[in-house]
């Protein structure tokens, strides 16, 4: 089983297909929820208990980065 963050990125759009012709996939959005909430990515991982996690989901505003690098890295 894979988990994948940020499925509707350039990223994870590309990658999705790939994964999903091989394995289980189990995928989410910004739209769905929020992979910087600490919590709700603890209690996804227990409750699916996935092999791979891959965390596509981005920060594209160059001058947000700037601003919030702990954010950003």
């Amino acid at each position: 089983m894979i988990i994948l963050a940020g499925a509707q990125t350039p990223l994870g759009s590309t990658l999705l297909p790939f994964f999903r012709d091989r394995d289980q996939v189990a995928s989410f959005d910004l739209f769905d929820a929020d992979a910087s909430d600490h919590g709700f990515i603890e209690r996804l991982l227990d409750d699916v208990r996935p092999d791979v996690f891959i965390n596509c989901h981005e920060l594209a505003d160059a001058d947000e980065c700037e601003f919030k690098r702990e954010f950003a890295y």
